[in-house]
């Protein structure tokens, strides 16, 4: 996983990137010239007219705000217009005096088809190769990063929190590196630059805790490690865990609420996708998958008011915002 970039390395670059050369820059901060650059993109956007970074102020509302992104499946040949819809819905959210302390991807942002075990060996895996989907990622986080930054203020972008946790389709890339070992030291997490755009990176089925809710791409169950799944999934969620938790990996929405004993409210919820084309494996079952974000409001305890808004939702914002 790529070394997350500290406050005294951010001061650092702001005051020596005109002074430096890439490469003195590289020894000192022991990171490649890539990863300066795009940290220097980001930091343009969080900085004041006087080049200091506008730090953000910690949050003393009683309840948070989440929005969650469900599996994206960022690919060659798939464009990224929905990513640019959510910044847009965003901007929104923060014109109309609202505001977002977390944002967080359940992961499988990356789909990593040139790593299929399903279709190798068919015409369909033909072509695929593992850089064009690295590239088609980085591509994706420039897009949705690149438009926030362009629409909110940098005391707003630096507001929110953003959390990467792994899915299963970014741990091929781990799989494929274990099972060859000639390829360990070519194939990488880090190649996605995940670190360089996300405040956090939590890796594959790490749990995540925020304001009393857990996340995970998806929860295991038994020995074997099975993700919970079920007629009613997010139901299972809760018998199993009998806490609040939040999963994607199924691409399907499922919500429930139960109360403990002690009367506390605990709410399971499988968040959908985040995704405008269909898949060929799933055939039927892509009309069974519910497409877009989950806005989390006043959450606190576990406990949150959902607001699922469909990408066609945010299309439609997009297009009023466009034409204002």
């Amino acid at each position: 996983m790529n070394k997350l970039w500290t406050p005294e390395e951010d001061d650092l670059l702001l005051k020596n990137h005109r002074t430096m050369t890439m490469k003195e820059l590289s020894i000192i901060l022991k990171r490649t010239p890539d990863s300066i650059r795009n940290r220097l993109t980001r930091l343009s956007a969080k900085s004041d007219k006087t080049g200091v970074v506008v730090r953000a102020k910690k949050s003393n509302k009683e309840t948070k705000t989440h929005l969650i992104i469900p599996d994206t499946h960022v690919k060659p040949g798939i464009d990224n217009d929905r990513l640019v819809y959510l910044a847009y819905y965003i901007a929104r959210m923060f014109q109309n005096g609202e505001s977002i302390d977390e944002i967080i991807c359940l992961g499988d942002f990356a789909d990593m088809e040139s790593l299929s075990s399903y279709d190798q060996g068919k015409a369909s895996f033909e072509g695929r190769r593992y850089s064009l989907d690295v590239e088609s990622v980085v591509q994706a986080q420039e897009v949705f990063f690149g438009k926030l930054m362009e629409l909110l203020t940098p005391e707003q972008f630096e507001s929110i929190k953003f959390v990467m946790l792994l899915g299963n389709h970014e741990n091929r890339i781990n799989r494929a590196a274990d099972e060859n070992a000639a390829l360990h030291s070519h194939l990488s997490t880090e190649d996605l630059k995940y670190a360089e755009y996300w405040d956090e990176v939590h890796g594959f089925n790490q749990r995540y805790e925020s304001e009393g809710i857990m996340y995970s791409h998806y929860f295991e169950s038994g020995i074997l490690g099975k993700a919970i799944s079920g007629e009613s999934p997010a139901r299972s969620l809760l018998q199993k865990l009998h806490v609040s938790c939040t999963a994607g990996h199924s691409h399907v929405r499922d919500f429930c609420e139960r109360t403990t004993a002690r009367g506390e409210k605990i709410l399971g919820l499988i968040a959908g996708c985040f995704m405008e084309h269909d898949e060929e494996y799933a055939k039927n079952s892509n009309q069974l998958w519910w497409r877009g974000v989950i806005v989390k409001r006043s959450v606190s305890n576990g406990y949150y008011d959902p607001q699922f808004v469909s990408i066609d939702e945010m299309k439609r914002n997009y297009l009023r915002s466009v034409a204002e």
